[in-house]
């Protein structure tokens, strides 16, 4: 019984190891509105990518809605160095 219950014990902790998964080399920051020049950077992006794909939406509301101080954005960045602080790093 007890040779029975070591040999489960063992078996169990000797997983196989974990597959790489390409969603943790993903870059994730929360944006918001407080005046650094990075998360600025961020906003005018985020300003932009929203107009561009909701073009029935008056842009200066989506400019209100992302510039609010109260607002948190979710920006997934690309691992582009050509784009990096330029506005174009949001995916």
């Amino acid at each position: 019984s007890n040779n029975a219950s070591a040999k489960q014990q063992s078996s169990s902790s000797s997983l196989p190891p974990r597959p790489p998964n390409p969603y943790d080399a993903i870059k994730k920051a929360i944006v918001i509105n407080d005046n650094s020049r990075q998360n600025l950077i961020r906003l005018i992006g985020l300003k932009s990518l929203f107009a561009k794909q909701l073009p029935k939406m008056p842009k200066d509301y989506i400019a209100r809605l992302v510039f609010d101080r109260r607002h948190k954005s979710l920006a997934l960045l690309s691992s582009d160095p050509n784009k990096k602080d330029c506005g174009d790093d949001e995916i």
